[in-house]
C-alpha cells in the first residue's frame, strides 16, 4: 500500500494546482503541519521545507513512510496518534464512529511547538476531528498563512468554517471536485489581527 512516488493529494483538481501555486510562490519553502498523512504528504513533501504529517492509522501511516523514504523526505515525518481510549471520550474530539481524537489534535499543536518553533505556513486538515483540528491548531498559522479544509461541504464541518470566519480568516478560494459525490476543498488565509 506505498503510495506512489509521484502522488497527488486526493483533492479536486483545481484545488491541487492551486495549493501547488500557493507552495511555489512561497519564500523561503514553506513549513507544513498535515493532519490525515496519504498521498499527500509524498506531494507535499516535495514542495516544502518541513513537514509534520499526523495519522490515526497504523497501517497506512507505515505506508506513508516507506513512500517518503522512497522520495529521501528525511525532512518529513509521520506521526501515528490512534483513537483515545473509549474511556476517555470527549465529544469537543469527536471523530468517526463515536472515536475522540484529543491526543491526535494535541500532537499537531506539540509538534510543531517543539519542531518549528510554533508556527506554520501551512495547516492541511483532511484527517480525523476536522473541527478540533481546526479549533484548536488554527492560531499555529502565522498572519498571511494558509488553512486547507477538505470536504469542507460536510455539514459536521460547519463548525470549523463557522470557527474560522468568527475568528476574522478569510476564504480565498473554493474548489469542488468532478468525480464521486463531488466533495468541497477550501482555502483560507489567516490575515494579521485573527485568531
Amino acid at each position: 500500500m506505498t503510495p506512489p512516488i509521484d502522488a497527488v493529494p486526493w483533492f479536486a483538481q483545481g484545488a491541487v494546482e492551486y495549493l501547488d501555486a500557493i507552495l511555489s510562490a512561497h519564500e523561503p519553502a514553506p513549513r507544513v503541519l498535515e493532519f490525515g498523512a496519504g498521498g499527500s504528504s509524498v506531494w507535499l513533501a516535495s514542495r516544502c521545507a518541513r513537514l509534520i504529517s499526523i495519522e490515526s492509522s497504523a497501517a497506512w501511516a507505515d505506508s506513508v513512510r516507506d513512500g517518503l523514504k522512497l522520495l529521501g523526505a528525511d525532512h518529513a515525518t509521520v506521526l501515528l496518534v490512534e483513537a483515545d481510549d473509549p474511556a476517555d471520550f470527549d465529544p469537543a474530539y469527536r471523530g468517526v464512529r463515536d472515536h475522540s481524537y484529543r491526543a491526535y489534535v494535541t500532537a499537531g499543536r506539540q509538534a510543531v511547538d517543539a519542531q518549528l518553533d510554533g508556527r506554520v505556513d501551512l495547516l492541511l486538515v483532511d484527517g480525523r476531528a476536522r473541527v478540533a483540528c481546526v479549533r484548536d491548531c488554527a492560531a499555529l498559522v502565522r498572519p498571511g498563512g494558509t488553512l486547507l479544509l477538505d470536504n469542507a461541504d460536510r455539514r459536521r464541518y460547519a463548525p470549523a468554517i463557522s470557527f474560522l470566519a468568527s475568528a476574522g480568516w478569510q476564504r480565498m478560494a473554493q474548489f469542488t471536485a468532478s468525480f464521486g459525490r463531488a466533495p468541497v476543498t477550501e482555502f483560507w488565509v489567516r490575515p494579521e489581527g485573527a485568531r
